[in-house]
């Protein structure tokens, strides 16, 4: 389950900068043509970008996670009053 951690975090960098080279410099787009137009809005914020659902999933993976493979790798936290 560790190898899993870092692959998901070695991805989400990954996807986050995929996302942003996706339609890069690109805001919005329009196309009109005999009465017929389109209009598709980009963003370049990674929190609505393409990849942002899985990126998403990955983070919660990892916070569900983590607190386990800190005990598991770490050991129990000892205290001395």
């Amino acid at each position: 389950m560790l190898l899993e951690l870092i692959a998901k975090k070695a991805a989400m960098d990954i996807l986050t900068i995929a996302g942003q080279a996706f339609r890069g410099g690109f805001s919005s787009s329009s196309i009109s043509r005999d009465g017929v137009s389109e209009s598709v809005s980009y963003t370049a914020s990674a929190t609505f970008g393409i990849y942002s659902a899985t990126i998403e999933d990955y983070r919660k993976w990892i916070e569900a996670n983590l607190v386990e493979f800190r005990g598991a790798f770490r050991g129990p936290n000892m205290i001395v009053v």
